[in-house]
């Protein structure tokens, strides 16, 4: 005997989307509480990431950043491009701090950067598969801004 089509009995269609709804209510998380959990994984991770990129650009032990930097950047400031890479760690440890203290604000400027990361590839005219990336990153600095917007309202 063939089952009964659920959809086109009454009686029986009720009982379905209770049924249905009570096992998506079983597992489901409220939106707001899956924002949060979004919006503190991607704080933990562009933390991480700029704390680290920071600290290497004294340390130099994950690479040479001087190949990455366009050479007309640090000639545009007179100086070396070593010494502008310090200031440029020092700007991301400051970013990192500032991601942890008020992210809706310095996710922006966090994207910001990672913007200019991408131009100064881009004008080097080279290592194009990290300038992708690094739109990616800003693409994700702008989700973690306008999280940390809704997260701040909600």
């Amino acid at each position: 005997m063939a089952e009964p089509n659920l959809r086109r009995e009454p009686s029986l269609n009720r009982d379905y989307r209770s049924y249905n709804q009570y096992r998506l209510d079983q597992w489901a998380m409220p939106s707001a509480s899956l924002a949060t959990k979004a919006a503190h994984a991607l704080q933990i991770a562009f933390v991480a990431l700029f704390m680290v990129a920071g600290i290497d650009k004294f340390t130099h032990q994950l690479t040479d950043w001087t190949q990455y930097l366009a050479a007309g950047i640090p000639r545009f400031f007179a100086i070396s491009p070593q010494y502008f890479l310090y200031g440029v760690g020092g700007w991301e440890i400051f970013l990192a701090i500032g991601l942890v203290l008020r992210s809706r604000v310095f996710a922006d400027l966090a994207a910001i950067w990672l913007s200019a990361i991408v131009i100064n590839l881009l004008l080097q005219g080279q290592y194009f598969d990290i300038a992708l990336r690094d739109f990616g990153l800003a693409a994700g600095a702008c989700a973690l801004a306008r999280l940390s917007q809704a997260r701040r309202r909600g």
